[in-house]
C-alpha cells in the first residue's frame, strides 16, 4: 500500500511539493522562448529533476508568463524573448558573413 493513501492519512499532496531556487527557475526560463518547446526537452537541456521543471513551468503558467501549446508543448508568453539556442545561431551566422 503507497503510504500517500494509507487509511487515516489521506493524500499529502503538500508533502510532494517541490521547491525550486532562483537559479533553477532561471535556468528553465532562459530555455524558453516564442518557439513552443516540450517540457521534456525543457528537463533535458536545463539538466534538472523533471519535478523541478514542471514545478517552475507550473509556477509561470499560474503567473501568465507561458503559452501552452498541443502536444505538451510550452512557451514564453513575453515575446521579445529569444531562446539561447536562437542567440548562438544568429552568432554562427554573423561570424561566416
Amino acid at each position: 500500500m503507497c503510504p500517500a493513501s494509507a487509511p487515516g492519512q489521506g493524500f499529502r499532496a503538500a508533502a510532494l511539493a517541490i521547491d525550486a531556487s532562483e537559479t533553477q527557475r532561471s535556468r528553465v526560463t532562459d530555455l524558453l522562448g516564442p518557439t513552443p518547446v516540450a517540457v521534456d526537452e525543457i528537463i533535458r537541456q536545463a539538466e534538472l529533476s523533471p519535478a523541478v521543471v514542471r514545478t517552475v513551468v507550473l509556477e509561470l503558467d499560474l503567473a501568465g508568463r507561458l503559452e501552452r501549446h498541443a502536444g505538451g508543448k510550452s512557451a514564453s508568453s513575453d515575446s521579445s524573448k529569444i531562446r539561447p539556442v536562437e542567440r548562438e545561431i544568429d552568432a554562427v551566422d554573423r561570424h561566416r558573413r
